[in-house]
């Protein structure tokens, strides 16, 4: 079992700052700690979903764990990997990404590519190979 947790871009933590700002800032200018207080679970709750995504293949399986929640998909059903540079909604906190595509016919129901951005996209990308080594892996796409 291998787990890579998902690359963390200077946005990422732009964002988290500038919520911790926003409740810092009226607090100062206010005088009153309570309002910067109310920042504290805002700003705890950012960083724990960018914290917590992680990608763990683990026998045949890929997880993603996202936040509060956590999908397995069969490896065996990947049909090719792309390094990719994206914002497409994912469970990612880099635009650095790697599209997954699924076999059609194999596909989870919801969708055909799946985004995702493991700190480590080479090593990611050589394990689902170990284990499937019929995926084909594409030229990176910007």
């Amino acid at each position: 079992m291998k787990t890579y947790p998902s690359k963390v871009d200077k946005w990422a933590w732009i964002m988290v700052a500038l919520v911790i700002a926003s409740f810092a800032v009226p607090s100062i200018i206010i005088g009153s700690w309570w309002w910067a207080l109310a920042g504290i679970p805002f700003g705890a709750y950012i960083l724990y979903a960018l914290l917590s995504i992680r990608y763990t293949i683990h026998g045949d399986t890929l997880t993603v764990q996202d936040c509060f929640k956590s999908v397995d998909y069969p490896i065996a059903n990947i049909k090719s990997v792309q390094k990719t540079w994206s914002i497409l909604a994912s469970p990612a906190s880099s635009f650095d990404r790697i599209a997954i595509k699924f076999d059609p016919k194999k596909r989870p129901a919801t969708f055909f590519q799946y985004e995702i951005s493991p700190r480590d996209r080479d090593a990611f990308i050589a394990d689902l190979l170990a284990v499937n080594p019929a995926i084909q892996v594409l030229p990176a796409k910007k």
